[in-house]
């Protein structure tokens, strides 16, 4: 059976390493990319196998909104997940206007995601 992958674009080191524990003991996901910094997570986007996207606002380099924007380029069909500091109506819209499937509120547990 297919795994999907999961990359995780994300600026807290404490919440990805608890996702990915989550996520490679899981049956039908595992972790394909992982990386705080934007910029890179942009490049990984263009030969990782990533299904879904779990990109943070802020990242080092480019932010969370270019991300998405390359989730949409590189990989069309996958899903993003935003999670953001924010809880503004115009940063959630504009995080779903650039390809997000869902946006969380930090802090959001692990295990929510």
């Amino acid at each position: 059976m297919k795994k999907f992958g999961v990359a995780l674009y994300l600026g807290n080191d404490e919440l990805t390493d608890k996702l990915t524990e989550i996520i490679n003991k899981s049956e039908d996901m595992e972790v394909c990319a992982k990386t705080s910094d934007g910029a890179l997570a942009v490049e990984l986007l263009k030969s990782a196998p990533v299904d879904i996207a779990i990109v943070d606002l802020v990242l080092s380099g480019v932010d969370g909104f270019g991300v998405l924007d390359a989730v949409k380029k590189f990989k069309p069909d996958g899903k993003a997940i935003v999670v953001g500091g924010f809880v503004d109506d115009a940063i959630v819209g504009r995080a779903i206007e650039r390809g997000a499937n869902y946006y969380l509120a930090k802090p959001v547990k692990p295990e929510t995601i």
